[in-house]
């Protein structure tokens, strides 16, 4: 059967010879379909199904509009609050940044006026740690040649 049919669509085929004749059976065929009227073929129990169907069709499609409207309106408002949210969180994000940049700033001043002062008085404790050594020595030595000059002395007077 499915042979015949494209043999006989295969012999108009070749009937048509020109671009012409092709277009003019084409706005024929397309006349055809236009004309065509499914109501005047169809029971009236279908005809009231296919209006009962067109109508839940309609109140279908309504539906799905007003609820993209919806979720449209919906997610444009939510696409605000995120916008207005993530300037926020930037701004504070920003504030804490300046904040951290001037506490650092800070420490290392602090650091720096801290080291300044540990080496000034580790200089000054050297200086005196020299000065203290220099007088221990000082009298160490003279200790030690009064130690000495006693011991050698006691030595003397003992015999």
């Amino acid at each position: 059967m499915a042979t015949t049919n494209w043999d006989k669509i295969r012999t108009e085929i070749s009937k048509i010879k020109d671009l012409d004749s092709l277009k003019a059976e084409l706005n024929k065929l397309s006349k055809e379909i236009k004309s065509f009227d499914i109501n005047t073929h169809l029971s009236p129990s279908a005809n009231r199904k296919l209006k009962s169907l067109e109508d839940q069709y309609h109140k279908v499609v309504k539906a799905i509009l007003s609820i993209q409207k919806q979720i449209d309106s919906e997610v444009n408002k939510t696409l605000g609050q995120i916008k207005k949210s993530r300037l926020d969180v930037e701004k504070k994000i920003k504030l804490f940044k300046n904040s951290a940049e001037g506490q650092r700033k800070k420490i290392k001043k602090m650091s720096q006026d801290l080291k300044k002062k540990v080496t000034k008085k580790a200089a000054k404790k050297t200086t005196k740690k020299k000065a203290v050594k220099k007088a221990t020595k000082k009298t160490t030595k003279k200790t030690a040649v009064k130690k000495v000059a006693k011991k050698t002395t006691k030595k003397k007077t003992s015999r």
